[in-house]
């Protein structure tokens, strides 16, 4: 195949899209005008939040790519792209373009076909996979054969039409600027090439792992040679060994993962045994010599076990000392072995642990038995206490209801009493004789009666001495004459010596001390009432006083 010179080679670059796809800008741009620009955005700038923490993925500056048509511009985000296992980022931008499978990125070639051949490949295949292998890597080999030779074909018909160089600048307007990145009127330049960067270099880039590139300079011009086959740079055997390697790695962490996951299962499986072997041990008595030292062994054999499961499994085959292992394990071996011996001679004992274990659970239901017993007299002792205390509060309300039925009957008796007092002494010629027998019947009952206020002090329950009919007798007719008329006017149907009583136990009776001492007026609810009885009673104790002393001889 022959191919043009360099110097009939179409150079593509810039930032204008269409140049090998017509169609490309109606996919692209908004508008037929719009021409596009790469720069930077630091989503913090307007933020009021300062901290410079680079390990916050805030902090990194996003690339955009700007869309300007003359009266605005436009932007969006390049997305960031999806990075595997061990790739530190993703390159500098913009980054080298692959046109119809020809790129000039050999490094990313490689990394290309060694991700290809990594995946295809499982840790363990039978040996029917291995044909199977051998003709996935013939198809890709054939398939990237016929990619290079359709894109040189390609190459040498658009070298033919020998088109000028298409050249991009960025404009000086204001319009075309980036937020964060500034273009100087005088900053034209030309691209050299199809894969030379479009962007300026960044100062402030580091390259994280500088040795896995072979120079500074990752972009590369492309011309056309008489062979279009990159030259080899790694041998078959380095790869293959390299990849061999990789796999051992992956395969020696699976391991070691899934030898985790197991001795994690064993200590659940040996602390869920102890922990059953633990309840079924009662409290109270505890271990016996037998058991513990049962208890101990096991737990060793368990422990040795695990140990020396773990040892063997979790070191590699290619770092272990085999004449070390073999002294460790045979050390193991006899601890074990010295353990189960005493757990042999243990089991002589089986018997009389046993014989204690059956003892010991007769003591345990006997116990039961009284705890069984002790909680039934309590709960009997509870239940007989709550029924006296109920019984109790039966009674008392009994008995309060009784006491309550007996005064309402005894209230009703005195109501009875004075209405038949009332009609006996409202009927019939009034008299001296009536008037003091009168007054000797209230006397008796005014005395005796205890006033409170479900019977409180009336006008009508007090003994008045006078003469007046009782039918027609109000709180104006008490006063000192009335009471003196009374005493002198019964004097001659009397002994002397019962006229005598009669003065000395009215005065008491009317006594101010005494109707304060009996609370005869708190028991009155109306004010007034209460008055007009208080200024009675005090007008007939102090009529009764000039005669009390009369008859006394204490002038």
């Amino acid at each position: 195949m022959t191919h043009p010179s360099s110097s009939s080679t179409r150079v593509l670059a810039g930032a204008a899209p269409g140049q090998l796809d017509p169609t490309q800008p109606i996919r692209l741009l908004r508008s037929n005008q719009s021409r596009l620009f790469f720069a930077s955005f630091d989503p913090r700038t307007a933020s009021s939040h300062r901290d410079p923490n680079l390990d916050h993925d805030l902090s990194k500056a996003r690339r955009v790519i700007l869309e300007a048509n003359g009266e605005k511009i436009t932007w969006r985000f390049v997305p960031k792209a999806l990075l595997e296992e061990g790739v530190i980022d993703e390159g500098e931008w913009p980054r080298v373009v692959d046109i119809c499978g020809l790129s000039d990125d050999e490094l990313a070639e490689e990394s290309e076909v060694e991700e290809m051949i990594v995946d295809d490949s499982a840790p363990k295949r039978s040996r029917s996979a291995v044909p199977e292998r051998s003709k996935k890597l013939e198809q890709m080999r054939q398939n990237r054969e016929a990619r290079r030779e359709k894109a040189a074909r390609r190459a040498e018909k658009l070298a033919q039409k020998e088109s000028p160089t298409f050249e991009f600048s960025f404009p000086s307007t204001s319009a075309a600027t980036a937020p964060t990145s500034q273009i100087l009127p005088e900053a034209k330049r030309k691209a050299t090439s199809l894969f030379s960067p479009l962007g300026r270099d960044d100062t402030d880039y580091i390259r994280p792992n500088d040795e896995l590139y072979p120079s500074h300079n990752i972009y590369y011009e492309h011309t056309n040679t008489s062979n279009s086959k990159r030259a080899r740079t790694v041998s078959p055997g380095a790869m293959k060994r390299e990849l061999e390697a990789k796999r051992g790695r992956r395969e020696w962490q699976k391991h070691i993962r899934r030898e985790a996951k197991i001795k994690r299962r064993r200590e659940q499986w040996n602390e869920q045994f102890m922990r059953e072997v633990m309840a079924e041990v009662p409290e109270h008595g505890g271990f016996t010599n037998g058991e513990l030292l049962l208890v101990q062994i096991t737990s060793q054999i368990l422990t040795a076990d695990v140990r020396l499961s773990d040892d063997s499994e979790s070191e590699p085959p290619e770092s272990r000392d085999p004449d070390e292992s073999l002294d460790e394990r045979a050390a193991r071996e006899a601890a074990i072995a010295e353990s189960r011996r005493k757990l042999a001679e243990l089991e002589k004992d089986k018997p009389l642990w046993e014989a204690e274990a059956r003892k010991r659970a007769m003591w345990e239901k006997a116990e039961e038995e009284a705890q069984r017993l002790r909680e039934a007299q309590r709960r009997w002792e509870e239940a007989r206490q709550a029924e006296a205390v109920k019984q109790a509060r039966v009674n008392a309300a009994r008995e309060r209801e009784e006491a309550a039925r007996r005064e309402r009957e005894q209230k009703a008796q005195r109501q009875r009493e004075k209405y038949q007092r009332q009609q006996r002494w409202s009927y019939g010629p009034w008299t001296t004789q009536r008037a003091l027998e009168k007054y000797k019947v209230m006397s008796q009952s005014f005395d005796t009666t205890k006033f409170s206020d479900e019977e409180p002090l009336t006008f009508d329950t007090v003994p008045w001495p006078v003469l007046k009919h009782p039918a027609s007798l109000s709180v104006e007719d008490v006063d000192w004459s009335a009471v003196e008329n009374f005493f002198q006017g019964v004097q001659p149907h009397m002994k002397s010596q019962d006229f005598r009583d009669l003065i000395e136990k009215s005065h008491r009776r009317f006594h101010p001390d005494r109707w304060r001492a009996r609370g005869l007026l708190k028991t009155v609810a109306n004010e007034a009432e209460r008055g007009f009885l208080d200024v009675a009673a005090n007008t007939v104790a102090q009529a009764l006083t000039p005669l009390w002393m009369e008859v006394t001889g204490r002038k």
